[in-house]
């Protein structure tokens, strides 16, 4: 292999890394319509593994566990369709043994929406802004909880200072 190929490779391998979408990526600020949000404090509890505050009660958490999975069913222009699967583990009582149970979300601004494909498991954070409405492959109109990961910032906007009125 001559230099300049060895410096290309190396060049692209530097700049060309992509974020691993099962990994919960760190944007703790975020611009949701007109609101910004610092998530810091959210981001801290998750590491140290802490209760999550109600503050953060509307916000979906979405990450890999072994009872849980969120994989994207499809990219679409508008953001993603993402089914939740989770396994619930019934101890007591008829039916003992797990289950699986799944949702189906519409999650949009999801930073690495134009690198994941379908059938990908991603991990996220994001806040509830309503229901989305779609027709799926057999022609039923279906209306899902909607989702915005929200305009990552890499610091908190200045605030700019009240308005005095004369």
């Amino acid at each position: 292999m001559n230099i300049k190929t060895l410096l290309c490779a190396l060049l692209f391998c530097a700049t060309a890394q992509a974020a691993d979408p099962s990994v919960l990526p760190y944007h703790p600020y975020r611009k949701v319509g007109e609101q910004t949000y610092n998530l810091q404090s959210l981001y801290q509890e998750l590491a140290n593994k802490t209760a999550i505050s109600p503050v953060f009660s509307k916000w979906l958490i979405a990450r890999e566990s072994p009872l849980n999975h969120y994989t994207v069913m499809q990219v679409t222009t508008d953001g993603l369709l993402i089914e939740h699967t989770r396994t619930i583990i019934n101890l007591t009582g008829n039916g003992m043994g797990p289950r699986e149970e799944t949702s189906i979300y519409f999650l949009t601004h999801y930073p690495f929406a134009n690198s994941v494909i379908d059938g990908q498991k991603v991990a996220f954070i994001a806040l509830r802004i309503g229901n989305h409405r779609y027709t799926d492959t057999q022609g039923a109109t279906r209306t899902i909880e909607a989702y915005d990961y929200g305009v990552p910032y890499k610091s908190m906007p200045a605030q700019s200072p009240p308005k005095v009125s004369s």
